[in-house]
C-alpha cells in the first residue's frame, strides 16, 4: 500500500475510508419498513448474510436517521435487489428531499409480512426480515434480522450495481 494512516480524530481518515469504499462495485437495494402505518426506505449497497442457519442477515442504518428511527420501532424490514432498469426507484428511494408519505407513491410492491413491510413488484429478489438484535456502531445502527420471507422471481435478469458512486451495469459483451 502506498499510505498508512494512524487513527485520527481529524475526519479526514474517514474521508478516505468513504472514498477507498466506492471502489468497490455493489448490488443496489431498497431497504424498507412500515412504521405506524407510513412506509420509510433508503437506498444501500450494503447488506450482509450472516448465517444460513439459522438464516440471519444485518443491514447498517444511519444513526438519527429518519429510517434509523422507523426501523427500531418497527422491528420488521424488507431488502428488495434493483434490477438494472430500477435506477429512477434507487434515485427516488435516496432522494432527502421526501416528504414522510411518498416513499413508495407510484412504485408498485406487496405488502409482506412481518410488520405489514413493503417489498417491491419489479425486485430481482425480495426478503423481509423480522429484527432481533441491534447494535450501535460509530455513527450507525447494525440491524440484524431473521429471515421471514423470499421473494425469487421466474425470470433470470442483472442487479443494478453502483461503482465510483455512479450506476452500473454488467456488461454481458465481456467474455
Amino acid at each position: 500500500m502506498d499510505a498508512e494512516y494512524p487513527l485520527d480524530r481529524s475526519g479526514q481518515q474517514s474521508l478516505d475510508f468513504h472514498a477507498v469504499l466506492t471502489h468497490i462495485a455493489s448490488s443496489v437495494m431498497v431497504i424498507a419498513t412500515c412504521s405506524e402505518g407510513v412506509d420509510h426506505t433508503i437506498t444501500a449497497t450494503t447488506f450482509t448474510p450472516v448465517s444460513f442457519s439459522p438464516p440471519l442477515a444485518l443491514i447498517c442504518v444511519r444513526i438519527g436517521s429518519q429510517f434509523e428511527t422507523a426501523v427500531r420501532n418497527a422491528r420488521a424490514w424488507s431488502v428488495s435487489v434493483l434490477r438494472e432498469a430500477d435506477v429512477a426507484i434507487a434515485e427516488r428511494s435516496s432522494a432527502r428531499s421526501r416528504t414522510k408519505t411518498d416513499h413508495l407513491d407510484g412504485i408498485p410492491h406487496s405488502r409482506c409480512r412481518p410488520g405489514n413491510v413493503p417489498v417491491l413488484d419489479s425486485a430481482l429478489v425480495g426478503m423481509t426480515f423480522r429484527t432481533t438484535a441491534e447494535y450501535a456502531a460509530g455513527d450507525h445502527m447494525i440491524v440484524l434480522g431473521h429471515l421471514v420471507e423470499l421473494h425469487l422471481p421466474s425470470d433470470r435478469d442483472f442487479p443494478l450495481l453502483r461503482f465510483h458512486q455512479t450506476y452500473s451495469v454488467i456488461d454481458r459483451s465481456a467474455p
